[in-house]
């Protein structure tokens, strides 16, 4: 079985500074929104897994390539841009942007219409004999629920306008049992505290037992570069996805 983990940065409408990066590369993404009040983040569906090539394989090549990536109106990707290289050789940084166009999305919408929005996906290779599974990240965290419960992340700052995405340093992807069966989606929303280790996690979208003790115990673990409000580090909630798949 394979971990896919799912975590998408989307931020506010794309004349605004919040996250993905900002300024986009010239002439991309005219049009598209960034997550934020009245813009709802598009939700994963259909996450394809990257296939490695002949030599990447041959010489152990592994990471992630991040790309900034456009969901349209109808859940699929159009117009995809490569951020970073991992191997630009023997065509690691080609298969993460082709990848990246096959994922299907739940669209994102604004006051109920679905939209082109802009999210950041990282797109990871990993060899079946590395420390950990193959995975594939979309990179970043959905907008969190509207809909919380009181206590948790009570004073905690959500995606927004002023509020500088965190940056992962440290990922820890989770290893399912290798008895499982299962497939499917953990959903999960988590608190990245000021000094950017990972607070409460809860989980809102259950699958199985021992995946979503799986999918917990590699979310704990991350560390992240805090996010930043008017240039001081602060908490924040994130929504995160994490897809099993045999």
């Amino acid at each position: 079985m394979v971990a896919t983990l799912l975590v998408v940065w989307l931020g506010l409408a794309a004349s605004q500074s919040a996250f993905p990066p900002e300024p986009f590369p010239a002439g991309f993404a005219q049009g598209a929104y960034r997550v934020g009040p009245g813009i709802s983040a598009p939700i994963p569906r259909q996450t394809p897994a990257p296939r490695y090539t002949d030599e990447a394989r041959a010489r152990k090549i592994s990471g992630e390539v991040e790309v900034l990536a456009v969901v349209l109106p109808d859940g699929t990707v159009g117009s995809v841009k490569r951020l970073t290289s991992l191997d630009a050789q023997f065509g690691l940084d080609d298969e993460a942007v082709a990848v990246a166009k096959r994922y299907v999305f739940e669209p994102g919408r604004k006051n109920g219409t679905p939209v082109a929005v802009v999210a950041t996906i990282f797109v990871v290779f990993r060899l079946p004999d590395a420390e950990s599974p193959a995975v594939r990240v979309i990179g970043g965290t959905a907008d969190p629920p509207d809909v919380l419960e009181p206590a948790f992340a009570k004073g905690v700052e959500r995606p927004g306008p002023g509020v500088l995405r965190p940056l992962p340093t440290r990922k820890v992807y989770p290893i399912p049992p290798a008895s499982s069966t299962v497939t499917g989606q953990v959903g999960m929303v988590a608190v990245v505290n000021a000094d950017g280790i990972v607070g409460d996690v809860r989980i809102v979208k259950a699958l199985d037992p021992a995946l979503d003790a799986a999918a917990l115990a590699a979310v704990r673990q991350w560390v992240f570069e805090p996010a930043l409000k008017s240039g001081k580090p602060t908490a924040i909630v994130l929504s995160l996805f994490i897809d099993f798949a045999r």
